[in-house]
Protein backbone atom coordinates (compact mmCIF):
# COMPACT_ATOMS: atom_id res chain seq x y z
CA UNK A 1 0.00 0.00 0.00
CA UNK A 2 1.28 3.86 -0.99
CA UNK A 3 0.22 6.81 0.43
CA UNK A 4 0.64 9.93 -1.25
CA UNK A 5 0.14 13.27 -0.41
CA UNK A 6 1.91 16.65 -2.56
CA UNK A 7 3.42 20.02 -1.93
CA UNK A 8 3.73 22.44 -4.52
CA UNK A 9 7.02 24.04 -5.85
CA UNK A 10 7.81 27.48 -7.55
CA UNK A 11 10.36 27.78 -9.74
CA UNK A 12 11.17 31.23 -12.14
CA UNK A 13 12.55 30.77 -15.70
CA UNK A 14 14.76 32.69 -17.53
CA UNK A 15 11.47 34.83 -19.11
CA UNK A 16 10.08 35.60 -15.56
CA UNK A 17 7.37 33.16 -15.54
CA UNK A 18 6.65 30.85 -13.18
CA UNK A 19 6.07 27.07 -13.07
CA UNK A 20 4.28 25.27 -10.35
CA UNK A 21 5.74 21.56 -9.90
CA UNK A 22 3.87 19.26 -7.80
CA UNK A 23 6.48 17.11 -5.39
CA UNK A 24 5.35 13.75 -4.36
CA UNK A 25 5.72 13.25 -0.26
CA UNK A 26 5.62 9.73 0.61
CA UNK A 27 4.14 8.38 3.80
CA UNK A 28 5.20 4.97 2.84
CA UNK A 29 8.17 3.86 0.66
CA UNK A 30 10.06 0.42 0.32
CA UNK A 31 13.27 2.04 3.23
CA UNK A 32 11.61 4.57 5.27
CA UNK A 33 14.08 7.44 6.30
CA UNK A 34 16.16 6.63 9.21
CA UNK A 35 17.33 9.17 12.00
CA UNK A 36 21.28 9.28 11.26
CA UNK A 37 22.42 7.42 13.95
CA UNK A 38 19.36 4.95 14.25
CA UNK A 39 16.11 5.47 15.69
CA UNK A 40 17.23 4.60 19.37
CA UNK A 41 19.30 7.78 19.07
CA UNK A 42 15.92 9.58 17.80
CA UNK A 43 13.89 8.76 21.01
CA UNK A 44 17.43 9.39 23.27
CA UNK A 45 17.59 12.94 20.86
CA UNK A 46 14.11 13.88 21.96
CA UNK A 47 14.55 12.53 25.67
CA UNK A 48 17.57 15.01 26.27
CA UNK A 49 16.35 17.66 24.08
CA UNK A 50 12.58 17.81 25.10
CA UNK A 51 11.61 20.39 28.19
CA UNK A 52 8.17 20.04 29.98
CA UNK A 53 6.42 22.80 30.23
CA UNK A 54 6.25 24.38 33.85
CA UNK A 55 2.29 25.47 33.09
CA UNK A 56 2.04 21.93 32.17
CA UNK A 57 3.64 20.36 35.08
CA UNK A 58 2.30 23.03 37.19
CA UNK A 59 -1.03 22.35 36.18
CA UNK A 60 -1.01 18.70 36.32
CA UNK A 61 -1.19 18.54 31.87
CA UNK A 62 -0.13 15.54 30.20
CA UNK A 63 -0.64 13.72 27.34
CA UNK A 64 0.48 12.92 23.68
CA UNK A 65 1.22 15.44 20.77
CA UNK A 66 1.42 13.95 17.33
CA UNK A 67 3.67 15.52 15.23
CA UNK A 68 4.26 15.27 11.17
CA UNK A 69 7.43 16.15 9.23
CA UNK A 70 8.86 15.68 5.99
CA UNK A 71 11.98 14.21 5.21
CA UNK A 72 13.61 15.64 2.07
CA UNK A 73 15.99 14.22 -0.43
CA UNK A 74 18.63 15.74 1.08
CA UNK A 75 17.89 14.25 4.59
CA UNK A 76 16.76 17.49 5.97
CA UNK A 77 13.64 18.04 8.20
CA UNK A 78 10.71 20.41 6.99
CA UNK A 79 7.53 20.74 7.46
CA UNK A 80 6.71 19.63 11.09
CA UNK A 81 3.11 20.57 12.06
CA UNK A 82 0.90 19.17 14.96
CA UNK A 83 -1.50 16.64 14.13
CA UNK A 84 -3.43 16.40 17.77
CA UNK A 85 -2.11 17.94 20.64
CA UNK A 86 -2.78 17.60 24.39
CA UNK A 87 -5.65 19.31 25.08
CA UNK A 88 -5.57 22.65 27.09
CA UNK A 89 -1.65 22.20 26.61
CA UNK A 90 -0.49 24.55 23.63
CA UNK A 91 2.88 24.64 25.46
CA UNK A 92 3.50 21.00 25.07
CA UNK A 93 2.45 21.47 21.39
CA UNK A 94 5.21 23.95 20.96
CA UNK A 95 7.56 22.42 22.58
CA UNK A 96 7.18 19.07 20.79
CA UNK A 97 7.38 20.94 17.58
CA UNK A 98 10.73 22.55 18.41
CA UNK A 99 12.16 19.69 19.17
CA UNK A 100 11.13 18.07 16.04
CA UNK A 101 12.22 21.04 14.19
CA UNK A 102 15.58 20.92 15.85
CA UNK A 103 16.59 17.38 14.50
CA UNK A 104 19.79 16.92 12.63
CA UNK A 105 19.55 15.22 9.23
CA UNK A 106 18.07 11.67 8.54
CA UNK A 107 19.21 9.23 5.93
CA UNK A 108 16.52 9.73 3.34
CA UNK A 109 13.78 7.49 2.39
CA UNK A 110 13.94 5.50 -0.93
CA UNK A 111 11.19 4.25 -3.14
CA UNK A 112 12.09 2.02 -6.23
CA UNK A 113 15.86 2.56 -5.47
CA UNK A 114 15.01 6.46 -6.00
CA UNK A 115 15.51 8.85 -2.96
CA UNK A 116 11.76 10.66 -2.01
CA UNK A 117 10.61 12.89 0.41
CA UNK A 118 8.90 11.08 3.04
CA UNK A 119 6.03 12.28 5.55
CA UNK A 120 6.76 10.75 9.09
CA UNK A 121 4.12 10.91 12.03
CA UNK A 122 5.76 10.80 15.10
CA UNK A 123 4.55 10.64 18.83
CA UNK A 124 6.19 12.97 21.45
CA UNK A 125 4.37 12.15 24.99
CA UNK A 126 4.59 14.14 28.13
CA UNK A 127 4.08 12.03 31.16
CA UNK A 128 4.24 13.72 34.70
CA UNK A 129 5.96 10.83 37.42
Amino acid sequence: MLFLSYSLQAQTTAHGTIKVKKAKIYTVVDQMPVFSVGDASMLLFIQRNLKYPQNAINEGRSGTVYVSFVVNEDGSVTDAVMEKEVINCTECTSEALRVVRSMPSFLPGRNNGTIVKVQIFLPIRFILK
